[in-house]
């Protein structure tokens, strides 16, 4: 089986019976289904709020991001719109990894 997520350390940790198939969790949240559910769902209020609603008429910044991303996913991550700390991937694909991210 290949894992989910491949994270290490605080912000890599996994939701108890989630069989590390889920992050922690604010909502307690173990299927992964349901997460990509929960996720999917504030994606798309994250969508209508920032790209329909509210892009900004500048450039966009690096706190722009942390806050679009604490905005999406702040409710279910403690973590959510702070500078990532660990190596994360999803399904195979790896993210960004957080050294080479870098706040201006």
């Amino acid at each position: 089986m290949v894992d989910r997520y491949e994270a290490e350390g605080a912000q890599g940790s996994f939701q108890a019976g989630s069989d590390e198939q889920v992050l922690s969790n604010k909502l307690g949240i173990s299927d992964p289904e349901e997460m990509d559910d929960a996720e999917l769902t504030l994606l798309e209020k994250l969508y209508q709020q920032v790209l329909i609603e509210r892009l900004p008429a500048r450039s966009i910044i690096v706190q722009d991001l942390k806050d679009w991303h604490r905005y999406w996913l702040g409710n279910i991550y403690p973590w959510a719109g702070e500078i990532r700390a660990v190596n994360l991937g999803k399904d195979g694909f790896s993210l960004l990894r957080p050294h080479r991210f870098r706040a201006c």
